[in-house]
């Protein structure tokens, strides 16, 4: 364990429509949403294709200064969606104000903003009751945890390229116990992605944690950094490598809420 209150300034140190209406495309929708706090959020609401009834429900918060329509989100939605599970994008209060500013004191805003998400996805009538997940990237898993301690009715959790450890010199120190407290306690499914080169979640200190869950824990980690690209490619071959990546990681994702049912 290292960093003292380090894990947390790292958080904020990272942040330096509708679809075809036919049978085989999804159906989505935009809304505005209003925090407890008043600030408006931009949610992207997107439904299972021909009108299908979700098998679950999945929001997914992005990372710091990684926007809901980003690869790795949409990738990720667009194989939920095609396995019948609908999917809730947003992107946090700050991002989105003038001038964007930066992540809130312990992302107490951000853990608004997402609960407001949250909500607004439970009563959606279209939502499958007790199937409801919360996911998100770096930043977003840190909210996306504090969202699971505080809420029992969730059903599980996605952890995508988390931040779980640091790196002073050549020493490496767990922050993971910092950034997602309580995982003895934890009963729930959860699942954690990372890459094999990020700086910011050391695959051996993931590994270690994740194995002190009290419940199932699923840890996948493919190659690249934060973004899961990898080092030393550039133009096509750095796209193509990306593409293939954020592609598993929605196949992954999926794989995982399906298996939480027969």
């Amino acid at each position: 364990m290292g960093g003292g209150q380090r894990p947390l300034a790292a958080w904020a140190s990272i942040a330096f429509f509708l679809m075809g209406l036919n049978a085989t495309a999804a159906l989505g929708e935009t809304l505005q949403l209003e925090t407890s706090r008043g600030a408006p959020i931009e949610v992207l609401a997107e439904f299972p294709p021909g009108g299908a009834v979700p098998v679950a429900t999945v929001v997914l918060a992005p990372g710091a200064n990684y926007a809901m329509r980003q690869p790795l989100m949409e990738a990720t939605a667009r194989e939920l969606l095609a396995r019948g599970i609908a999917v809730w994008r947003f992107d946090w209060a700050y991002t989105t104000r003038q001038p964007p500013g930066r992540p809130s004191d312990r992302l107490a805003d951000e853990v608004q903003d997402m609960r407001a998400v949250v909500d607004k996805a439970r009563h959606d009538r279209r939502a499958p009751a007790g199937r409801l997940f919360v996911a998100g990237k770096s930043l977003g898993s840190g909210v996306a945890w504090q969202l699971m301690a505080s809420d029992p009715a969730l059903a599980g959790a996605v952890l995508l390229t988390p931040v779980c450890s640091e790196k002073r010199g050549d020493t490496v120190s767990s922050v993971a116990d910092v950034n997602y407290p309580g995982i003895r306690d934890e009963s729930r499914p959860l699942l954690f992605v990372a890459g094999d080169r990020d700086p910011l979640c050391e695959p051996a200190v993931l590994y270690r944690f994740a194995a002190t869950a009290g419940g199932p824990a699923r840890v996948a980690v493919l190659g690249g950094n934060h973004g899961l690209e990898q080092a030393g490619l550039t133009g096509e071959a750095a796209r193509e490598a990306n593409r293939r990546a954020v592609e598993r990681v929605g196949q992954l994702v999926a794989d995982f809420i399906e298996a939480q049912w027969p």
